[in-house]
């Protein structure tokens, strides 16, 4: 009897230790952290590939470039659970609910395909305005200051006069505008990408669409600025008689604006760069801008080349149009995103 129970005891230990043995090594086969995102980043390149044309494949996403999105469901769940005959939908049910990679590279794909669409339709009144962040939603303003004050002759004294700047100030906020949209089930399971793709371009585009639309009604409404007077306005020398477009009104546009005085009355010498025009005007304005084979220097077009032409499509009156010049240089319109946020943003929520 002690002899039997002494060899139960070493049969007992050896096997909690074999048990302890074969934890550990459990433990020790757990993927990283590195990993971990090293696979998403590649299931995602490999789906972005397939979703939108001329995307360069990660390196170890060609492993996962053929499978449907039910196989990748099943290849993340494999790391944590069996998969044996679980059909499509259950799947993709648990990759949702029990793996936090799937609905990450869901969103992921969601996102590109997104800023594709948004891409590939620029809008293209933003050319005249300067783009700038705002860290957060209270409202933003614009400092103008004027030139320096003339400098004058110092006297035999060393006695320098005090000058001063003028300031102007504009001011706007950022606000936030969105839609909500659904990927169904039943898409995922008939692995229909082109649902993403469909819906993607299309929310990409129509975030092109909304930017263009607000700056092209903020330009149409002519709105009142910190002194009172609309931004158009004949205080501010940059509203001239009705004109149909010739090099006659063009000229004396581009003399209107050459000739634009700073806060303080100094002159600023503002260059024009851009001819915007309604889409009615565009063959007008492409003939204007043409470069003429003249026979004689007098006939020559000052205008040609020296002007980039801006077709709004949106603005509204298809008589009126506009000079603008450099943003960079001198900035006529403002606008800002939210600080880390440029473009349209995608955020995604399961159920």
């Amino acid at each position: 009897g002690l002899q039997s129970r002494g060899s139960n005891d070493k049969r007992r230990t050896a096997l909690i230790n074999a048990l302890a043995e074969a934890e550990v090594r459990i433990d020790n086969t757990a993927p990283s952290n590195a990993n971990t995102h090293d696979r998403r980043a590649a299931i995602s390149s490999a789906l972005i590939a397939r979703a939108v044309p001329g995307q360069t494949l990660l390196a170890g996403a060609e492993r996962y470039a053929g499978l449907s999105l039910p196989e990748i469901a099943r290849a993340l769940l494999s790391e944590h659970q069996r998969v044996d005959g679980l059909s499509p939908a259950e799947a993709l049910t648990r990759a949702f609910t029990t793996t936090s990679d799937f609905p990450i590279i869901m969103g992921d794909v969601a996102h590109a395909v997104m800023r594709a669409g948004y891409a590939s339709a620029p809008a293209a009144i933003k050319a005249i305005a300067k783009q700038s962040t705002a860290r957060n939603f209270k409202a933003k303003s614009s400092v103008q200051l004027s030139a320096g004050p003339k400098l004058e002759l110092v006297n035999e004294h060393g006695e320098f006069k005090r000058g001063s700047l003028t300031e102007g100030k504009e001011s706007y906020q950022v606000a936030t505008f969105g839609k909500v949209f659904a990927i169904t089930r039943q898409a995922l399971v008939n692995d229909d990408l082109g649902a993403f793709s469909a819906i993607g371009t299309i929310l990409g585009a129509a975030s092109a669409e909304f930017e263009a639309d607000f700056l092209v009604k903020l330009l149409e409404s002519n709105p009142s600025m910190s002194d009172g007077n609309a931004v158009f306005h004949a205080d501010h020398g940059n509203l001239l008689t009705a004109a149909a477009l010739s090099v006659d009104s063009l000229s004396a546009a581009r003399l209107a604006l050459r000739t634009q005085k700073g806060l303080a009355g100094e002159p600023i010498a503002v260059a024009p760069k851009f001819l915007v025009v309604p889409a009615a005007l565009e063959t007008k304005a492409e003939q204007l801008l043409a470069t003429l084979a003249a026979a004689t220097t007098d006939e020559v077009n000052p205008f040609a080349q020296r002007l980039s032409l801006i077709v709004e499509p949106r603005l509204a009156d298809a008589k009126a149009w506009y000079i603008a010049a450099d943003p960079s240089a001198i900035p006529s319109i403002e606008f800002s995103y939210l600080e880390g946020t440029s473009g349209p943003q995608l955020d995604t929520r399961h159920g």
